[in-house]
């Protein structure tokens, strides 16, 4: 049996024609398969974990990271679970590190081989996240594309850039991995699984979803006159190459601020949440070619 977790509000109305193709091809072929729509905010969470909790194994995902990370944090054992997804949302960054297709046939056709694999998530104080975990400026920058009621995709996330480059003031925080301890003023720190955040942009080019590491990338503050070129390497997938960048591998990341900071998980934020990431592995399994 096939479970769809499907967000109907995904990708701006893209669900909702993804869901027409995918019902159809799935009642040509005879396949079994229930569709679970959310109806709100963590309603996805909820979904998860009774359909998981009762024996359930095959879930499969419509919608996009936002809706990816709360079914993710509703299974009840991810070692018990194949993860299936169909990219709908607006960016669907961690479909991109996956290589899932676009294509709603192409993806269900990733489903239907029936073929997993083992890739990694993380943990950050309890919560569970699969694509990139970080904080600085983007967290500033999710927040007003939020709270932006006007502009919508890729223009809300520039204006909203360009707002932050000016009004954002840089944390103070130590930062423990594996084997470094180190202290620094943040612009940007990122753990990366999967390689890209706010729709396609390379934070963690080099991450890899199934190699048991998470790709730490730190970005130090700078004078304002370079932050812009600074983005401009970021956008470009060669921020790790910046001289102000700081990226190694490793199986942990610790941060203390010195003062509260919101974090950003697949892109949902978190207040009072502290920044301590250990990456899983080999636990969960997800539908890939």
């Amino acid at each position: 049996m096939l479970n769809f977790i499907y967000n109907p509000c995904a990708g701006s109305g893209k669900s909702q024609k993804y869901y027409d193709v995918i019902s159809k091809e799935l009642d040509n072929s005879c396949i079994e398969h229930t569709f679970f729509e959310t109806k709100g905010k963590s309603h996805a969470t909820k979904i998860a974990n009774e359909l998981t909790s009762s024996g359930n194994s095959d879930i499969i995902v419509m919608g996009g990271d936002g809706t990816l990370h709360e079914v993710l944090n509703g299974l009840y054992n991810p070692a018990n679970v194949n993860l299936g997804l169909i990219p709908c949302g607006s960016g669907n960054d961690f479909a991109a590190s996956a290589n899932i297709p676009s294509s709603p046939l192409d993806a269900l056709g990733v489903i239907l081989s029936g073929k997993t694999k083992y890739v990694d998530f993380m943990d950050c104080s309890g919560v569970r996240g699969i694509n990139v975990i970080g904080t600085g400026i983007d967290v500033e920058i999710l927040k007003r594309c939020y709270s932006s009621k006007v502009l919508r995709g890729k223009l809300k996330y520039i204006i909203s850039t360009l707002i932050s480059l000016i009004d954002y003031k840089c944390k103070k925080l130590t930062a423990k991995t594996d084997s470094i301890e180190s202290e620094h003023t943040c612009f940007v720190l990122c753990a990366g699984n999967g390689r890209y955040f706010g729709g396609s942009i390379p934070i963690a080019p080099d991450a890899s979803i199934d190699d048991g590491l998470l790709d730490f990338v730190l970005v130090n503050d700078m004078a304002w006159y370079k932050k812009p070129k600074a983005l401009l390497s970021l956008v470009s997938g060669k921020i790790l190459d910046h001289a102000h960048t700081v990226f190694h591998k490793t199986t942990q990341i610790k941060a203390l601020f010195d003062k509260p900071t919101d974090i950003e998980i697949d892109g949902e934020i978190y207040h009072d949440l502290k920044f301590n990431v250990s990456v899983i592995h080999n636990q969960l399994k997800l539908f890939s070619l």
